[in-house]
């Protein structure tokens, strides 16, 4: 549910939803403004998404340096026990 109430896909359809509507309406939008929206929107989804792929990355990066910790605790416990 969560990717339903995304931001991207949120704007995206608003987005069409504004010129779908405007030609429904018959209100004539220059193809230079309907450009520019869709131009406008394209730029956000993919700022945000590398956005998002970046903090992932970070996120497992993190992820990665725990599992070693753990790794390592884990060692030094056998050494101990031994």
């Amino acid at each position: 549910m969560s990717k339903l109430a995304s931001r991207k896909l949120i704007l995206t359809v608003i987005g069409v939803a504004l010129v779908a509507i405007s030609t429904f309406l018959g209100v004539e939008l220059p193809a230079e403004n309907a450009e520019a929206l869709f131009g406008l929107v394209a730029a956000y989804v993919v700022g945000q998404g590398v956005v998002d792929a970046a903090a992932t990355v970070a996120a497992g990066s993190k992820l990665g340096e725990a599992a070693k910790g753990v790794a390592n605790a884990a060692a030094e416990v056998e050494e101990v026990a031994g």
